[in-house]
């Protein structure tokens, strides 16, 4: 049924599968719960064998206008979706890609140091920019801002994964 609850009363089932659900609904990324959950999984594994690791945040450039709060929440799914689709489409399949928020979206990037950090954020930008997206009857390129921090051997580190993704949103901010 469209409101979550099923026949039979499974609907309390379907809510607690929702919410140790790793994926988000929408786009299909990890959630910020799941993208925890990878960024220990992968910074173990750059632990073990010395290997650079970064994360990246993303999220739309400018402020959005939109004449009701009806018609911003339509934009910024709007602009999640499109970013979302992007990144999945041109991350790499080692990437863990999620979404942290409506618009808001972080990889995290095994064997990549922070020159290879800079190259994702370029590499995403562009790609951004070829893609557009209908606002108010007329098409716009997606602008995006971008943090980043990166290590380029995690057993240096003093820093674990799930501290360095916080570390890229915070950037982003």
């Amino acid at each position: 049924r469209k409101d979550g609850v099923l026949p039979g009363g499974r609907g309390a089932e379907v809510d607690r599968v929702r919410e140790e659900s790793l994926t988000d609904d929408l786009t299909g990324l990890y959630n910020v719960k799941g993208l925890a959950r990878r960024a220990k999984e992968i910074g173990a594994e750059a632990l073990r064998t010395h290997h650079a690791l970064a994360c990246v945040a993303f999220g739309p450039d400018a402020s959005v206008r939109a004449r009701s709060e009806e018609e911003l929440r339509e934009v910024e799914q709007q602009i999640g979706e499109r970013i979302g689709g992007i990144l999945r489409a041109a991350g790499r399949a080692s990437d863990a890609i999620g979404r942290l928020g409506q618009s808001e979206f972080a990889i995290v990037a095994p064997s990549t140091p922070a020159a290879g950090a800079v190259r994702l954020v370029e590499r995403m930008r562009e790609k951004m920019q070829a893609a557009s997206i209908a606002l108010g009857g007329s098409e716009h390129s997606i602008m995006i801002r971008a943090g980043y921090t990166a290590v380029p051997d995690m057993a240096e580190s003093p820093v674990e994964a799930d501290e360095m993704l916080l570390r890229a949103v915070r950037a982003l901010h």
